[in-house]
């Protein structure tokens, strides 16, 4: 996915780059518009099927979580040291990856957004811009809107390049404080 941000950035900066506005030709809707249009609408779903990859993959971390935690308990009530120490150690990093995800998840969201206003914006610019012979002179360009979509794709593509899964290491006291925590707990019951 990150390849067609990549592809799209490029196509919107060949567009803009090396034109001084005063020498850049006012934009004209057409059919190179509609068709810019529709690549952009096609960058806005892919976004929002990126974000229901992610939300999946959230949904399996949580479920690990719970595994994890079982699994830790379980280990405790068979007094399996080993085992539950082992068990909290799998549960810290699936939670620790579960928040990194979950941060990626609310940046993307929010750049998304913005795409989406960038890509309704455009639309609307195309949609009251005049005919080809009157020239173009809104508020905001077209250029202006492609311009601010792009940096909206870069920076999603930026969002979805994954990120080098780095493992912390497990800090041992925190591990000893909830197996005894839960050597508690589990002793009340």
């Amino acid at each position: 996915m990150s390849e067609l941000f990549k592809k799209l950035n490029v196509l919107l900066k060949s567009t803009f780059i090396g034109q001084e506005p005063a020498s850049r030709p006012a934009a004209r809707p057409g059919k190179d518009m509609d068709r810019e249009l529709e690549r952009l609408r096609g960058r806005v779903n892919e976004a929002i099927q990126y974000e229901e990859r992610l939300k999946q993959q959230l949904r399996e971390l949580e479920s690990e979580i719970q595994q994890w935690d079982q699994a830790a308990d379980d280990a405790l009530r068979r007094n399996d040291q080993d085992a539950a120490h082992a068990a909290l150690e799998k549960l810290r990093t699936a939670k620790r990856r579960y928040a990194r995800l979950d941060n990626d998840l609310s940046q993307h969201e929010v750049l998304s957004q913005e795409l989406i206003q960038s890509v309704n914006l455009l639309e609307s610019v195309v949609q009251t811009a005049p005919p080809a012979e009157t020239p173009v002179t809104p508020d905001r360009s077209m250029a202006e809107v492609l311009k601010q979509a792009r940096a909206k794709i870069s920076a999603l593509g930026e969002l979805t390049t994954p990120k080098a899964e780095i493992e912390e290491p497990v800090d041992q006291p925190d591990i000893e404080d909830d197996l005894e925590q839960r050597r508690q707990r589990l002793s009340r019951r």
